[in-house]
């Protein structure tokens, strides 16, 4: 099982629908899809750079970073693609009682 969780609208998975180019790759549809899911760099989860991003297939496997769009439409014969953006947090944020005020320490 991947440590990392599918990132779904508020709605619980409501389909985000996003025409690319062919020529994108697995780097160009992580730019989009976190433009679409951390709007300003944040979520209700967090900030973006507290987590690790990638892609999985509609079969839930990692999608490959050197295979553009137009080459998965060729591989899958399918017309239309769907793709799945997953995070998994990469820094632990603990809160210490210090006196009555509480100290936020990252690791």
């Amino acid at each position: 099982m991947s440590p990392y969780k599918q990132v779904r609208t508020i709605n619980r998975g409501v389909t985000r629908k996003v025409r690319v180019q062919n020529t994108f790759y697995k780097s160009d549809l992580i730019d989009v899809a976190k433009e679409l899911f951390f709007p300003d760099g944040r979520s209700s989860k967090g900030m973006i750079g507290e987590f690790s991003i990638n892609l999985f297939d509609f079969q839930k496997n990692y999608l490959p970073d050197d295979m553009s769009v137009g080459e998965l439409y060729d591989k899958t014969g399918l017309n239309s693609l769907r793709f799945y953006l997953a995070t998994k947090q990469t820094n632990s944020t603990i809160w210490f009682p210090v006196g009555k005020k509480k100290k936020k320490k990252t690791y």
